[in-house]
């Protein structure tokens, strides 16, 4: 008997444990959290859905937070045990179509801290749904009668906290940074040293016929002695593969020429300001954006913006403030700063600040 509740607990353990982890993860950065919804729902055609990532992400988030402390902490264990099943019976079913037919490249289950392949979380859902089924079979005759004042209230401020902390991410900046942009990061090295990588990896492929055999191969252009013999057909060039955080940075004048060298040659203090949608930015992040560029004019700190919006010129109307403005993809800037808009600060190409408008 006592070895059935050793395991009983262990289950039970593993399954609150694996949904804290992952519940925390999302819940901390809920912005991130629904980029991976967007991608589940184009791999489903439901784009027209977009409008509800983010709210999806913030349920999920803190769904599965809080379902992973009540299991842990024994609260509620019996609705909390059918809860988890549900969600890892449903888990389980999109993760499989994920790896087959429906393909997601990361399942996103734990958010940018860990990666993992549809397959490899597919089977550990597999592992997971029946350690949910029997810690609910074992508590399926709990009542909520049978459940403390004090445990039913610690429960409820479980669900409170996991909310408090996907709104204290939504309107500031994720509490833990998963992203290759946090503060400490040195891009301008991150960025240059990916590229020269990538360039490495790169060859050209020449596609030649034997001048008396008609035979036809592929040769590395780079090689030598291959010519004798050999008329050259077609010459195409493949990517090879290398491990990229900053595969899609680059920032762009108005005519379209890639000037991000010029922003990471800056040898001074500089801010970089991140606006997504200029004319979705409410009046209040209006304010707090001029009251910080008087202040770094008045410091003599240069700013310039990054904006995925549709320039019109190399420079930008930014609070009544005019700035040198460059063009970047809303991907990146989606990655660098979760807020519609916000700061991030270089000193010698590194990362050494960011804030949302709100902490500006």
């Amino acid at each position: 008997m006592r070895r059935e509740v050793i395991a009983a607990t262990i289950a039970r353990w593993a399954v609150g444990g694996t949904f804290v982890f992952s519940g925390l993860v999302k819940s901390v950065d809920p912005v991130g959290t629904s980029i991976f919804v967007d991608e589940y729902l184009a791999a489903y055609s439901l784009e027209g859905l977009g409008s509800l990532s983010l709210a999806a992400a913030v349920v999920l988030g803190a769904a599965e937070l809080s379902v992973g402390v009540m299991l842990c902490l024994r609260l509620l264990t019996r609705a909390a045990s059918a809860a988890s099943a549900a969600m890892l019976a449903v888990f389980t079913v999109v993760t499989l179509l994920s790896a087959t037919v429906l393909p997601v490249g990361d399942c996103g289950c734990f958010g940018d801290a860990l990666s993992l392949s549809p397959w490899a979380t597919f089977f550990k859902n597999v592992v997971l749904l029946p350690l949910a089924v029997w810690t609910y079979m074992r508590h399926r005759r709990d009542t909520l009668s049978s459940v403390s004042r004090l445990r039913a209230v610690a429960a409820a401020a479980t669900v409170v906290a996991a909310l408090g902390i996907n709104a204290y991410a939504l309107s500031h900046l994720p509490l833990i940074d998963f992203m290759p942009y946090k503060v400490g990061v040195d891009l301008a090295s991150g960025v240059r040293r990916e590229r020269a990588e990538a360039q490495a990896a790169r060859r050209t492929v020449l596609v030649c016929r034997n001048e008396t055999t008609g035979e036809r191969r592929e040769f590395d252009a780079d090689d030598s002695g291959w010519y004798d013999g050999w008329e050259v057909m077609e010459t195409r060039v493949e990517e090879g593969h290398a491990e990229s955080d900053f595969a899609d940075f680059a920032l762009y004048s108005f005519s379209g020429e890639e000037l991000s060298d010029e922003v990471f040659d800056y040898a001074s203090r500089q801010h970089l300001l991140c606006i997504r949608g200029m004319d979705r930015l409410p009046q209040r992040c209006l304010r707090r954006l001029d009251a910080f560029l008087s202040r770094a004019a008045q410091a003599g700190e240069r700013v310039v913006c990054l904006t995925s919006d549709v320039m019109e010129s190399d420079c930008c109307m930014a609070a009544g403030h005019v700035l040198k403005c460059y063009n970047a993809d809303v991907m990146v800037l989606r990655s660098m700063m979760r807020s519609e808009a916000g700061v991030v600060t270089l000193d010698g190409g590194v990362i050494v600040d960011k804030r949302a408008w709100r902490d500006m």
